[in-house]
């Protein structure tokens, strides 16, 4: 009987009903087959009622894991239009479980995480930047204060795409990209932090000249 009750239960897609597991974050999967199985414990809950509970679970999951969610509105929209209204669509359009080629992908499709995330954690490139070259201001001064005299230099640098202003027939500065030189300059001994020049070519006597211009100034 019991054999026969879990046949019954068991999905040629999604498996078997089951709780989501709250150490971790759910998959749609996961959050599917609990929505089977609160349908199955009481069939006169409605879908929406299940939807809103799987909400509050998710969110309560988020929390654990001090990740802000979107809105429990958004949420329980997204439960209802990703997850059970696509399973549902899938559950009459695969018959048996005799269509392996078929099943994969909706599987892969559901086997993914349901990410209800607020923060994507994008890192904008202009605040990239701006962090690179506060440093590097920062490097620079110090080593003003502290390299008093320049016993031998270390450089390294390679050309890169660099926003410059350049001055348009309008008479204006406009923003625009060129390639430049770029180079590190260390002080040994103690492998100190010098300076950043840009060499107006990548020529030897261009570098030189930043070099001995640089080297001039500290001593």
């Amino acid at each position: 009987m019991a054999e026969n009750t879990r046949s019954k239960v068991f999905h040629p897609i999604f498996g078997y009903p089951g709780p989501i597991p709250e150490n971790q974050l759910p998959t749609k999967l996961d959050l599917y087959n609990h929505y089977r199985m609160l349908r199955n414990e009481d069939s006169k809950s409605t879908r929406d009622d299940i939807a809103k509970e799987l909400t509050e679970v998710l969110v309560r999951i988020y929390n654990l894991a001090s990740i802000p969610t979107i809105s429990e509105l958004k949420i329980k929209q997204y439960i209802n239009s990703d997850i059970i209204e696509r399973a549902k669509y899938y559950g009459k359009s695969i018959q048996n479980k005799q269509q392996p080629d078929r099943i994969q992908p909706i599987i892969s499709e559901f086997n993914v995480l349901f990410d209800v995330s607020s923060c994507k954690c994008l890192i904008q490139e202009d605040k990239t930047r701006r962090s690179r070259f506060s440093v590097r201001k920062e490097l620079a001064n110090e080593a003003h204060e502290t390299i008093n005299d320049i016993s031998a230099i270390y450089f390294d640098g390679r050309k890169d795409q660099t926003r410059v202003l350049v001055e348009r027939e309008d008479g204006h500065l406009h923003q625009d990209t060129a390639n430049e030189e770029h180079y590190t300059v260390l002080s040994e001994p103690g492998n100190q932090y010098v300076a950043h020049v840009t060499p107006s070519s990548g020529k030897a006597k261009d570098i030189a000249r930043e070099l001995t211009d640089l080297c001039r100034e500290r001593n």
